[in-house]
């Protein structure tokens, strides 16, 4: 269901991702958001129900390594693999992130955004990050 990643210095995993097909669907958000979001496609003759994407569905780093910069080099990595060679022809890239301020703030000055505004009690938030953003 998913292909996990591993980052490491000599023998000693420093960070691990992994990531798996997706799609941000209409019944996700709100319309006017959805529409937003079709908007930045530039082919609108036909408009979808969903979009392609890829997961985030694990991303670590080790506690010794935390607060280096590593997980922000790590999706910046992540973001370059899926705009060069990018063999999916996905546009984002989604994550659940744990509703917890640290986590929150790393995907926000990562560039991510939430997906809807409707789960702020939730466990997790659903954000994305748009590549065309990083291609540029």
């Amino acid at each position: 269901m998913a292909v996990t990643y591993a980052l490491f210095n000599g023998g000693e995993v420093i960070a691990c991702y992994c990531v798996s097909n997706d799609s941000i669907r209409e019944d996700l958000t709100s319309r006017s958001r959805f529409k937003k979001l079709q908007q930045r496609i530039p082919f609108r003759e036909k408009r979808y129900r969903s979009m392609p994407a890829v997961k985030i569905g694990r991303f670590a780093v080790a506690q010794d390594r935390a607060r280096n910069g590593i997980g922000s080099r790590l999706m910046s990595a992540i973001k370059y693999d899926f705009i060069h060679g990018n063999k999916t022809g996905c546009r984002f890239i989604v994550v659940d992130a744990y509703n917890k301020p640290k986590v929150i703030n790393f995907y926000s000055k990562n560039g991510f955004d939430f997906l809807t505004l409707g789960n702020e009690n939730d466990k997790t938030r659903l954000m994305f990050f748009d590549l065309i953003q990083f291609s540029k």
